[in-house]
């Protein structure tokens, strides 16, 4: 297939850090070839700081170019992972099926409890610095707390 320019490229991010299934490592920088090889999008990576379950494929790490992580054996969210959704088309996700359902289902239930609260918010494209109201944060804290104790937000 032909490749676009550059500037016509769609971007897309793989988010990942932690997964139930042992090859995520290799398989974000294979998702990434894939991505690239369509010459339909230009593809970075944000991994979280907290690395889970990435032993056997260790050495695939570094090639990901995302720097410096700590190892753990459990599960762990990573408070300062912010990536900046906003600045790509395609956002592919590697955390693994039932942290896709998580953060499905913890958007859902913040989004139907805050509905007026939310609609009161300003559009993204005035400000990058939206308040979030506190009872929002307070229910979005409270379900990913309850997904790491049933180690269903990272798996």
């Amino acid at each position: 297939m032909q490749g676009l320019h550059a500037a016509d490229k769609l971007k897309a991010l793989i988010v990942d850090g932690q997964n139930n299934h042992v090859v995520w490592p290799k398989a974000t920088l294979m998702l990434k070839q894939y991505l690239e090889d369509t010459g339909m999008f230009t593809v970075d990576i944000a991994r979280t700081r907290y690395l889970w379950n990435a032993e056997r494929e260790a050495a695939s790490l570094p090639l990901a170019g995302t720097g410096e992580a700590e190892r753990l054996k459990e599960p762990k969210a990573d408070p300062d992972f912010k990536p900046a959704f906003d600045q790509y088309q395609l956002v592919v996700s590697n955390f693994g099926w039932k942290a896709a359902i998580a953060v499905f289902f913890n958007s859902l239930v913040a989004t139907l409890l805050f509905k007026r609260q939310l609609a009161h918010l300003p559009k993204a494209s005035q400000s990058n610095d939206v308040e979030i109201p506190f009872g929002v944060l307070l229910v979005h804290v409270l379900l990913v707390r309850a997904g790491g104790r049933t180690r269903a937000f990272f798996l």
